[in-house]
């Protein structure tokens, strides 16, 4: 009887041990397909950025047929990437974004089905594509 005692305490504990690891894991952890470029500002970015000063950056959001034709040309030897949000969120970071204009553009693009931003420094513009 003992060892019945022990065994279901054992078993019951691992259960419980077991239980609590599939709780903290996050599995689920969504990703956004996304495209980077870095593009000259005088070339044909100009015409899609406007006059987008140095230090700027704008955001747009895409219409499906807007934002195939951005991938099939402007972004079409670029690579997609699978980003989470943490992801983007530390590459609008990278920019030089502060911490609460990279937290609100990563939470709009992620909110929206396609769109772009674009940051110009100097003569290049920088572009995160989803």
């Amino acid at each position: 009887m003992k060892r019945f005692r022990v065994f279901s305490l054992i078993m019951t504990a691992l259960l419980l041990m077991c239980l609590s690891f599939t709780a903290c894991s996050n599995g689920d952890t969504y990703t956004y397909s996304v495209w980077t470029g870095t593009f000259d500002f005088a070339g044909s970015s100009k015409s899609y950025f406007g006059a987008l000063q140095d230090g700027y950056y704008r955001r747009q959001e895409l219409t499906k047929t807007d934002f195939n034709w951005y991938k099939e040309n402007a972004f079409k030897n670029r690579p997609e990437n699978k980003w989470t949000e943490d992801q983007i969120y530390s590459y609008l970071l990278g920019w030089g974004f502060s911490n609460t204009v990279a937290k609100k553009e990563t939470e709009w693009l992620i909110s929206i089905d396609h769109g772009h931003i674009g940051t110009r420094n100097g003569s290049l513009l920088y572009v995160l594509l989803k």
